[in-house]
């Protein structure tokens, strides 16, 4: 199929799976990794977001020991109140009983403890990926040369500017992602950086990914059957009339073992093929009440009318593009609540089904409201005072840098928790070598926690400063 003769690209959600994979399918995979040489290579883009996303990978896999043992449990209960109001009410004996209830209490006791047993096997940790990631370690070895640069900031925001008129007009790969707050143009960036890698060693390519998506492959009453024409026809356009493929990991592991000859369970492939990424954006309910949910449309609307203002001002580039992604993102999250609040239930409240990622973008757009509402009602376009343009940008940057070290707040704090239950039980540690290294590792943490919230309280103090200047020049 070309495992042997093509450039093998991975996607993101195939190096986020040996986060998920038992030990030894883990292995393998690694291994049909290393045999691949130099043809094995992949994007910066891809490279940048598994490192970011391996943490939540892992923490996402390690909480499924948790619920679905408690769903079970919960499953197991109930249906032991039902046989056995079932088992009264027709009056069983307690033969007939145990002949209904066993079978069923055994299968629940059983599969909780099959679980369980697959826990206790499953190596990795929060902590062990936070602090020495042995899989960021093998994967380091294995791809040493083999990843690519990232684009200039220039060339990337015109590559957004084109990825938006893809998306348009429904061109692959990306649009699917389209609506995404962030990252909407990630995988058109992967494919970029595909086309120019084979290009340059005027090669075809074969791209593994679990991403089942319509615009990466093309699907025959439902079945994959390969990549996505547009997708070979620009490849074939751009690399000398190279051939490109598409192939998901399940796929690929298989062919390796046929062609590279590396040891491949049947173990390995199953869980290549079944195991799915955790939705990353679930939808939650959100009750709010009718005023709250009318404050939240206003402050989508005058979050929208800002980013309109900075779309027609004077800026670069970039900033125009982030402009009009940001006003859009805006109007559309406005008509999803004006939709969601047209239904009441009878508690007079609304309940609004919203996906986390929604809900997230729709409370960052509030923040950005917070005491500017004379800068609004005035009517004060940011045009007209280009120091506004820049105080906006200013502004959002420093959200997400607050929200990046809160994350990091909660790593430090969750890895604080973890060396104090060893501290207090020392049997944890093993020898008093051991124990002055997890003492010596809580002090560490606990200073640089201290650290971080040290900067959380400057950037809050920075975003109240800046906020309280703008509306007072607005003023003026």
């Amino acid at each position: 199929m070309g495992v042997r003769s093509y450039l093998v690209s991975l996607d993101t959600n195939v190096l986020l799976q040996l986060y998920r994979f038992t030990p030894d399918a883990r292995h393998e995979l690694l291994d049909a990794l290393g045999r691949l040489g130099d043809r094995l290579w992949v994007s910066h883009h891809v490279a940048t977001e598994c490192f970011n996303r391996r943490v939540d990978a892992v923490k996402e896999h390690l909480a499924l020991y948790t619920s679905v043992p408690k769903s079970l449990e919960e499953a197991q209960a109930k249906a032991m109140q039902e046989l056995h109001t079932f088992a009264k009410r027709c009056s069983l004996s307690e033969a007939e009983k145990r002949e209904i209830i066993s079978p069923i209490d055994a299968a629940f006791t059983a599969t909780l403890a099959s679980i369980k047993r697959r826990k206790d096997s499953f190596d990795l940790s929060l902590d062990n990926v936070i602090n020495a990631d042995p899989i960021l370690e093998s994967l380091a070895s294995i791809l040493d040369g083999k990843t690519g640069g990232p684009f200039e900031s220039d060339e990337a925001a015109r590559l957004i500017e084109e990825a938006e008129r893809r998306y348009e007009n429904k061109v692959p790969p990306g649009f699917k992602d389209a609506s995404k707050s962030e990252n909407a143009h990630g995988d058109f960036f992967v494919w970029e950086q595909l086309l120019r890698e084979a290009k340059s060693r005027e090669m075809p390519a074969l791209f593994v990914t679990n991403d089942v998506k319509e615009d990466w492959v093309r699907k025959e009453a439902g079945f994959i059957i390969g990549a996505h024409p547009q997708l070979v026809a620009e490849f074939k356009e751009r690399c000398g009339g190279a051939d490109f493929m598409v192939t998901p990991l399940g796929r690929f592991l298989q062919i390796a073992k046929e062609e590279l000859g590396v040891s491949v369970s049947a173990s390995t492939v199953a869980q290549a093929e079944n195991i799915r990424e955790a939705p990353r954006d679930q939808v939650e309910i959100r009750t709010v009440t009718p005023e709250e949910c009318d404050s939240l449309i206003l402050d989508l609307a005058h979050d929208a009318q800002k980013w309109d203002g900075l779309y027609n001002s004077a800026l670069s580039k970039s900033s125009r593009i982030l402009a009009r992604h940001r006003r859009d993102r805006s109007i559309s999250l406005g008509s999803l609540l004006e939709g969601a609040g047209k239904s009441r239930t009878l508690d007079g409240k609304v309940h609004l089904p919203i996906r986390s990622r929604d809900w997230k973008d729709i409370q960052a757009a509030r923040r950005r409201m917070a005491n500017k509402s004379r800068y609004l009602e005035e009517g004060v376009r940011p045009q007209e005072r280009p120091k506004f343009s820049r105080d906006w940008f200013s502004l959002a940057d420093m959200e997400a840098e607050l929200d990046g070290l809160r994350r990091h707040r909660e790593r430090l704090t969750y890895r604080i928790v973890e060396l104090e239950k060893t501290m207090v039980e020392p049997s944890n540690a093993g020898s008093g070598k051991n124990l002055l290294e997890v003492d010596s590792a809580l002090f560490e943490a606990i200073e640089e926690r201290t650290v971080v919230e040290n900067r959380i309280s400057a950037t809050e103090e920075r975003i109240s400063q800046m906020i309280a200047v703008m509306t007072q020049e607005s003023d003026q």
